[in-house]
């Protein structure tokens, strides 16, 4: 499985600037980090490593070429407001990074909030700088951090619905009408990943994972 893998990544990079220049989904510079429950299964218990491993290899390989899809750093769950539902399992993630100046990074430092959770290396892609890396969190990690969502956390939880929150404090104020869900629900953790590279250059990528727990 290894051999394979290694074989399909060589393939990827040597065609990678073509795969770029066809998709309008990601960029040669982009920068994007993703996040996937263990085995795309928000209640997934798998143990089985060559399962695992087979379809991280998976997930990765598709996301380089493709781009991320339906992250669950996104609000697009099944919970109310796009919230992730009921997630009790491993979340795996993913990040392809480059900075402007083409210096390679050489290491990720994930935090939860301002709290340091461990140090992952990358894997370089081309001779630009160009990075992956890949992580995976299990369930007891992340949950202990779960913070409950208020009105002065809400626009961090938000961030990716800058106009569903406006509006729901608009109506708060009695300025607008709002009718969907109270906005004020759920926990959320951030995660927040820093990147160092050659120069010891560093900066933050910060993402969210909101989730909603009950029957």
């Amino acid at each position: 499985m290894k051999f394979v893998f290694k074989f399909l990544l060589i393939i990827f990079l040597l065609f990678s600037n073509k795969l770029c220049a066809q998709s309008n989904e990601i960029a040669n510079d982009s920068i994007w980090i993703a996040s996937y429950y263990l085995m795309d299964d928000n209640w997934s218990d798998e143990t089985d490593t060559s399962l695992i491993n087979a379809w991280k290899q998976e997930k990765i390989l598709h996301n380089l070429q493709h781009g991320p899809t339906r992250s669950i750093f996104e609000h697009k769950g099944a919970g109310m407001n796009g919230t992730q539902w009921n997630p009790e399992t491993s979340i795996f993630c993913i990040g392809r990074i480059r900075n402007e100046e083409k210096l390679p990074f050489y290491s990720v430092s994930v935090q939860f909030f301002d709290e340091k959770y461990g140090t992952v290396p990358t894997t370089h892609l081309t001779k630009d700088g160009e990075a992956y890396f890949q992580i995976t969190i299990p369930r007891e990690d992340w949950q202990k951090y779960l913070r409950p969502v208020t009105t002065e956390n809400m626009n961090s939880v938000y961030r990716d619905q800058p106009l569903l929150t406006a509006q729901w404090k608009s109506a708060q104020k009695g300025e607008g009408e709002y009718h969907g869900f109270d906005l004020i629900l759920g926990q959320y953790v951030e995660i927040n990943f820093n990147l160092r590279s050659e120069n010891s250059q560093e900066f933050r990528i910060s993402k969210v994972l909101h989730a909603l727990f009950g029957e």
